[in-house]
């Protein structure tokens, strides 16, 4: 039990650096035209169209919560919506070039951020981060680890 203790409260403590040194800065420079929770249904977009209530349940919040951050996506034209013509009733949620182009923009410049933010470091950490970050996506990344 002490083991996970000391493990959550290591993860704790790193959420405040990772979101001050990574997070934020692309944050900032992307907020006027996307937040975090449009990003991640763009990331999810990219693996296959879904229909409201399956994007919903992907990103864990409620169609509720969804609908009016899909209206401002199809504004942007980061998304379009896709009737099925057997049942005009089911509505499919596709990324758009656009999107993908706003994704492929946040990624190029993330990248540099973590680059810069990166060499800072001896190539020593850098190993040893590379080490423990490759075990830790391993780890999280895993279907169904933490439900």
């Amino acid at each position: 039990m002490n083991n996970i203790h000391s493990l959550a409260a290591v993860l704790f403590n790193l959420i405040p650096i990772l979101d001050r040194e990574f997070v934020h800065p692309i944050d900032q420079k992307f907020r006027n035209i996307i937040n975090p929770s449009q990003l991640l249904i763009l990331k999810i977009l990219c693996i296959k169209e879904f229909s409201m209530t399956d994007l919903a349940f992907a990103c864990g919040m409620s169609k509720q919560q969804l609908t009016p951050l899909i209206k401002k996506m199809d504004r942007q034209h980061f998304i379009e919506r896709k009737y099925i013509p057997e049942d005009r009733r089911i509505i499919r949620i596709a990324i758009t070039d656009t999107g993908r182009n706003m994704l492929e923009e946040i990624h190029k410049y993330t990248v540099q951020i973590l680059e810069e933010k990166l060499s800072a470091l001896e190539e020593k950490d850098r190993q040893k981060l590379s080490v423990s970050l490759t075990s830790v996506y391993e780890v999280f990344s895993r279907e169904n680890i933490f439900k």
